[in-house]
């Protein structure tokens, strides 16, 4: 099983785009929507190496999801632009 993981911040063009492409494509997501954290926000951006927004992470669990379960991938996409990308090769 695939979902996918998205910090947004507020009315962000990029952000909504993402999220919308990802609702037609028919996959599974979560999102944070960042705007009232700006500090928090910064740490995240400084944890992934990347300065804008969204900043997209498609996270793959094998088999069966339950409360023991770890992700056999955990896999940082970056952000708008690389996720059409990303699911164009899909």
């Amino acid at each position: 099983m695939n979902y996918y993981t998205l910090i947004t911040e507020g009315n962000c063009t990029f952000c909504q785009k993402a999220l919308k492409l990802l609702e037609e494509r028919e996959k599974q997501f979560i999102y944070t929507d960042m705007q009232y954290c700006p500090s928090a926000l910064e740490i995240i951006k400084l944890q992934a190496s990347h300065q804008t927004v969204p900043m997209i992470w498609e996270i793959s669990f094998s088999g069966q999801i339950n409360e023991t379960s770890q992700p056999i991938k955990n896999n940082f996409i970056g952000g708008y632009e690389e996720l059409v990308k990303h699911l164009e090769e899909k």
